[in-house]
Parts: C-alpha cells; structure tokens; sequence
C-alpha cells in the first residue's frame, strides 16, 4: 500500500471522514465541496483508494495541495468496497469517524451537529438520515422507490442501549443498513471487533447490525444530513449476479446467529427483517441464470448444505407452488372456456327454439285468419244466393248420377 497526506499545523482533529473509493476520480470533487463548506473544520478526510485506474490518486493530489482539508491517501490493491472500509477502520486516529461514499455529500452543518450531540451525550454511536436523489432522469423510479429507506418513520431521540433501539426499529420497520448514515466513537469498533465480512456484496447488513447491536450509548437524529446519490452501474442499480444472492444469505446467517447469543435482542422482532435477507437472497437466486445458479455447489460443506436447503429449495418449492398454481389457473380458464361454449351453445339452441315457435305462431295466425275468412265467406248473403242458384243444375247432376248407374 501507499500512502501520503496533508498536515495542517496546530489544528486537533476529532473526526475522521472516511471514504473508501474505487475508479470515482469525476466524483470526488463533491465529498470535497461538502467537507470544505463544512462549519466545523475539527475533521481529517482519510481516502482509501481500492486500486483505482482512472487518475484518483492525481485528483487527491489536487485537493492537498489547496490545503483546506487536512487529507490522508492510502492506496490499496484492489480487493472489494468492504476490504477498503476495514482499511479505513484499521487506519482511524481520531476520537470519532463517519463514513461517506465516494459520490455523495453532506450538509455543511452536518459534522458540527453529529459532533455536538455526540460529545454531549457520549455516545457510542449516532444515527441519522438521509436524502436519496438522482443526476440520471431514468434513476428517478429507482429514487422514489428506495427514498423511504433512509427515512426512519419514528426519532429515536433519547439515549439507548443498541439492543433496545433494535428491537424498536425493527417494530417500526426503521432498521436503515447504511454505514454512512451513523457517527461512531472509533474506539467502540476495536473494543467490539467490528468489522465488515469480506468478499460479499451487502456487507453493510451485518456491519451496521453488529454496530447498533454492541453499543452501549446510542441515539437517532431525526435529520437528513446525508446525500445519497443514485447512479448507472452502482451497487443500488447493477443486474443481480450470485455474489449478491450469497451475500444476502450470508447476512441473514449472521444476524440470526449474532441475535441468538445476545439475549438482550428480542429474536422475534428481528424475524422480519432476517427473513426479508432470506427472501431477497431466493430472489436474487431465481433470477440467475440456470448454469448461474450452480455456482453455490463451489461454497465450503457447511455453506453448501445451508444455501442449498434455505435458499435452493426454497426456490424450488415456490417455483413448484407457481407451476402448481399455473396449472390451476390454466385449468379454471379451460373450465372457464368450456362453460362459456355450451352457454352459447345453449343460446343458440334456444335462439333456434325461440325461431321455430315464432313461426308456428305465424302459422297459426295464417290458419285462423283464413277460418275467419271461410266463416265469413260462408254466412255471406252472396255465398247463400250462390248455392240456391246452384241448387237446381246440382240436383239434375245428382239425378243423371243416378239414372246412369241404374242402367249398368
């Protein structure tokens, strides 16, 4: 590793920014905007650089040499976002640290505030919240969907012990994993061997778990001092690979074990959120490809077994629900089809049926008017006179009839 720094003479540095970033040389200049607007200058910036390839380490160089910021650069070969906040952990000097990424910012009167109430209240830790916004116009659904995340629903304003606060914000759905969204005393780090899980996407799970969890002294600011901004190809924003179904897994694992041997964590108000971890790990899982998913067949024994019965079987029984429920779906809609063809072949019969009764009735009205017609005809004057001046030639013709027949 590598390392250089800018020293402002005389001045006593209690807080430690730190911020761990990787190939974000374009986007630094606005954590260094909101450090130097800041009004409380008793802060060193610490930038752990993860191996990055895009001139980073020239654009520090820039900020030391303004001198406005007390800086300390430390180059890493690359190895994860999580190995450059151990990095910056390991590094701390000061009495109190706070996380910030390397494309966000904070209000400027953030530290003197977070500093304030810390000291006062000898905290070990202290929460506070954040806005969550977007440069990207197509980010803006993503914004909106995640913005409530960084907003506790309730303040947690008076001093707790970590398992206290715990088990209130996971009542109230206020357990916000955000490393950057918390002010620490350095020393309640080491003193509790909290560090970040290496090697796996959401590591600010456990991390931030393991922190609220340990403290003895900690309280919320119900403020947005904190900038969080969303971009293209960001940890918020990528396409899902295994490393971030595992991670979920192995975040869910860790907090129900870390919870079972703290007896002061109610384990029933962490379920929801252990099984919201759970769920998004089979989530995530289901939507690998089929050869992607095959990669947890390379974790050690004891992982295998566990991924493969909480997470692969999990997916496979849901996936085997939906089939199960696809088919019933499929086969009301075929009952569905069937009933609506014989009710329409039922309509037809009876429009048919309908068809013929009318022309029966049809039929009838002709026959009755043409015997109403008869009856007149036959009850006529005219009809009457007709048949007497008919009377004498048909009783000649019957008379003939006769006489012809007595003469065979």
């Amino acid at each position: 590793m590598g390392s250089h720094s800018s020293t402002e003479p005389n001045a006593v540095k209690f807080i430690t920014v730190f911020t761990p970033t990787y190939n974000r040389a374009g986007l630094l200049h606005r954590v260094y905007d909101s450090l130097i607007r800041q009004t409380n200058q008793q802060f060193k910036w610490l930038i752990i650089d993860d191996g990055s390839t895009d001139g980073t380490r020239e654009v520090v160089d820039r900020f030391i040499q303004d001198g406005k910021v007390e800086i300390s650069y430390v180059y890493k070969p690359n190895g994860g976002l999580h190995t450059g906040y151990n990095a910056a952990i390991a590094r701390l000097d000061t009495e109190l640290s706070v996380c910030i990424d390397s494309d966000d910012w904070l209000e400027r009167d953030a530290l003197r505030d977070l500093y304030t109430r810390a000291e006062k209240d000898q905290l070990d830790l202290l929460l506070f919240d954040a806005d969550a916004f977007a440069d990207d116009p197509s980010l803006n659904t993503a914004v909106e969907m995640r913005k409530g995340y960084y907003i506790r629903n309730k303040c947690y304003d008076k001093i707790y012990k970590g398992a206290d606060i715990l088990n209130e914000m996971f009542k109230n759905n206020d357990f916000c994993a955000c490393v950057y969204l918390m002010l620490a005393r350095t020393d309640f780090y080491r003193e509790n061997n909290i560090k970040f899980i290496e090697k796996i996407f959401h590591e600010d799970e456990p991390f931030t778990f393991q922190a609220i969890a340990s403290s003895e002294r900690v309280a919320h600011i119900n403020k947005r001092y904190y900038k969080r901004r969303f971009r293209q190809n960001s940890i918020m924003t990528i396409k899902k690979t295994f490393a971030h179904a595992y991670g979920c897994f192995k975040s869910y694992l860790f907090i129900t074990d870390f919870a079972k041997t703290n007896k002061n964590i109610e384990y029933k108000s962490i379920t929801g959120k252990a099984l919201s971890l759970l769920n998004s790990s089979i989530f995530i899982y289901g939507q690998l490809d089929p050869s992607e998913r095959e990669t947890y067949l390379k974790l050690g024994y004891y992982e295998r077994i566990l991924f493969r019965a909480l997470v692969v079987e999990a997916f496979n029984q849901k996936n085997a629900a939906i089939s199960e429920r696809d088919t019933a779906i499929a086969e009301k809609k075929t009952a569905i089809t069937e009933k609506d063809i014989a009710i329409t072949e039922k309509n037809r019969a009876a429009a048919e049926r309908d068809m013929a009764v009318r022309e029966r009735d049809r039929a009838v009205t002709e026959r009755d008017g043409l015997r109403d017609q008869m009856t007149c005809l036959v009850n006529s004057v005219s009809f009457r006179a007709g048949r007497i001046i008919t009377l004498i030639p048909r009783t000649v013709r019957d008379a003939l009839k006769r006489l012809r027949k007595s003469f065979r």
